[in-house]
């Protein structure tokens, strides 16, 4: 099937930043609802499309206005190079404050039915398939991101805002499939050129130290 339709949905916890010392705040928590659209040309052609398409809400809870939607996507042109590789070419369109949009481009490689090489600016990845474990596929990978998000949120002072918080990562991990289409992945990294900036004050950033992170999800 060309078009698949998912909905999702994040909870946000955060800590900080302290708001005495440094004059940024953020709310305790905050939420992102949306839908993903997602098409695939037909992949035995020599040449096609890949889309998708994402429209959610983004918010605390207390801050909920035409802001808080966002339209974000991939648009990519593919072009098959032999069975096992694929150039692709396009945009990816983020949507914040401060980050609207990069280029994409990269080489889809498989040397063998184990490996994956996404030689792809701006998520390269290195992919290896462990033995199956039943009916279930895994495999393990190394990746960098751009990370993070935008919200419109309350600030401390009783106004609102919208609050940009942006890093990049490096993560190791692992995703399945079972034969049903469901999906998982679990995952940790390293996090580094973290900031945070207002929607009221897009000059004025606050930097913040290196960190780690540790992420799961599932999809059905």
């Amino acid at each position: 099937m060309p078009l698949r339709i998912s909905p999702g949905f994040d909870l946000h916890l955060w800590d900080g930043p302290d708001s005495a010392i440094t004059g940024f705040d953020l709310p305790a928590k905050a939420y992102s609802a949306y839908v993903n659209f997602d098409f695939v040309s037909d992949i035995r052609r020599p040449a096609g499309l890949e889309v998708n398409f994402t429209a959610g809400i983004y918010t605390d809870g207390d801050n909920i206005s035409s802001e808080s939607w966002r339209f974000t996507g991939v648009g990519l042109g593919w072009f098959r190079l032999s069975p096992t590789n694929v150039l692709k070419l396009g945009v990816e369109y983020y949507d914040r404050i401060d980050l609207k949009m990069l280029p994409a481009v990269g080489f889809f490689l498989q040397p063998n039915n184990d490996l994956k090489i996404d030689l792809y600016f701006p998520r390269p990845r290195l992919l290896h398939r462990f033995p199956p474990r039943g009916n279930t596929e895994v495999w393990g990978y190394v990746g960098q991101e751009y990370g993070a998000g935008s919200w419109t949120i309350e600030r401390l002072a009783g106004f609102d805002d919208q609050v940009d918080i942006n890093d990049k990562r490096v993560v190791f991990g692992l995703e399945w499939k079972n034969p049903r289409g469901g999906t998982g992945f679990l995952e940790g990294g390293y996090v580094w050129d973290r900031a945070i900036l207002y929607r009221s004050n897009p000059p004025d950033k606050l930097e913040n130290s290196d960190s780690f992170m540790l992420r799961t999800g599932f999809a059905f």
